[in-house]
């Protein structure tokens, strides 16, 4: 009990204590805050020679006409300097018709360099079709810092609107002669065309543009390839094509006849070979008048009787034409009998006439005697 007033003392100290040491930890945080967050002074009356970002929009034209649904956005900003007072950029962004929300090209970031010029440049893609609006718009600041205290005059703000169109040229698709083969000298072309379209032309083989309404066909055609180019236009002029390449070929393959010929021939075995232009698909044979055999090519006729024959090859090339060789008119003869041949050798002949001379002789000699 006679310890009260000691404990006492001693806790008033210890809160004294903390609140000293509080009031030091809350001082030493406040210079901290000051240091880390300056103090910032707006100034009612900024300088004469502040002006606002310059801005130059190079990126679409003003009032001009696209043909594609792809887009370039380029631009520059800069900030005009000023004697006593730093220039900065503090954001930049575009906004359009098409697009959602607003995109921020450039915002000023915490701890970064602050610039003074900005460049920019983007693709838009799948801008859609009709006219539009685009607007670009830059805000700059200038300031001045003196120790914690910063001291800032206002945002100044540029912009720059844009109007164009952006018309995409018709589609040309799906050429109905594309990489194919007629047997006829009249082609149907049929096309399709995707979009708004005021004209319709199309080019046979390079040669002047013959205005269309529609599907039509291609006339009078020689045998032989040829290509054709559809043009879509729109009203504003803007066109595009499509070409396609295709062979007319109304003749039936040629067949020349390497052999039989038109001759005699000493043996039963035939040999037929000919050669063909171009590609077919079938063959076949008609021999001395007889209904066609098919044949997959040059083949040989084994047993040919003695007489007079005929051979005719027809062929279908691989569109449909039909046609066939020249008749080829032939003998096949029985061959010369052999005849057999006594040869007698100059020996021979020398002894046997020595010995008829000697023979001679001696009946001469006997008749004298007699």
């Amino acid at each position: 009990m006679h310890n009260q007033p000691e404990t006492r003392k001693t806790l008033t100290a210890t809160v004294s204590t903390m609140a000293l040491l509080l009031s030091i930890t809350a001082g030493i945080q406040s210079c901290n805050l000051a240091a880390a967050n300056p103090y910032v002074h707006q100034n009612d009356t900024p300088p004469n020679d502040m002006r606002p970002p310059s801005l130059s929009l190079q990126s679409p034209k003003n009032n001009r006409v696209y043909s594609e649904n792809s887009l370039i956005l380029a631009f520059n900003v800069s900030m005009p300097t000023s004697e006593n007072y730093t220039a900065i950029i503090f954001s930049v962004s575009y906004e359009a018709d098409w697009l959602k929300e607003k995109v921020y090209a450039y915002q000023f970031p915490e701890g970064k360099p602050r610039p003074t010029e900005f460049d920019y440049s983007q693709a838009l893609f799948k801008v859609p079709g009709g006219n539009h609006k685009l607007v670009v718009t830059v805000h700059g600041d200038y300031y001045r810092q003196e120790g914690y205290i910063i001291h800032e005059f206002g945002v100044l703000s540029a912009s720059a609107t844009v109007q164009f169109l952006v018309c995409a040229p018709p589609v040309v698709s799906d050429l109905s002669v594309f990489n194919k083969t007629y047997a006829k000298s009249d082609v149907p072309l049929n096309f399709t065309v995707a979009g708004l379209v005021s004209l319709t032309t199309y080019s046979l083989d390079g040669k002047e543009n013959v205005t269309v309404n529609g599907n039509t066909t291609l006339t009078g055609l020689s045998d032989g390839f040829h290509s054709v180019t559809l043009f879509a236009e729109n009203v504003y002029g803007v066109a595009s094509s499509e070409t396609a390449w295709f062979n007319v070929d109304t003749l039936p393959a040629r067949i020349s006849f390497l052999s039989p010929q038109n001759a005699t021939y000493y043996t039963k075995n035939i040999a037929i070979n000919f050669t063909l232009d171009e590609p077919v698909s079938n063959l076949s044979l008609s021999f001395d008048g007889k209904e066609r055999t098919k044949i997959a090519g040059n083949i040989t006729l084994f047993g040919v009787p003695y007489g007079s024959h005929s051979v005719i090859v027809y062929a279908t090339d691989m569109v449909g034409n039909f046609g066939s060789s020249e008749t080829v008119y032939f003998i096949v003869a029985e061959p010369f009998p052999t005849v057999p041949v006594i040869v007698v050798s100059t020996t021979s002949i020398s002894v046997a006439a020595a010995c008829l001379l000697l023979y001679y002789r001696k009946c001469h000699r006997k008749a004298v005697q007699k």
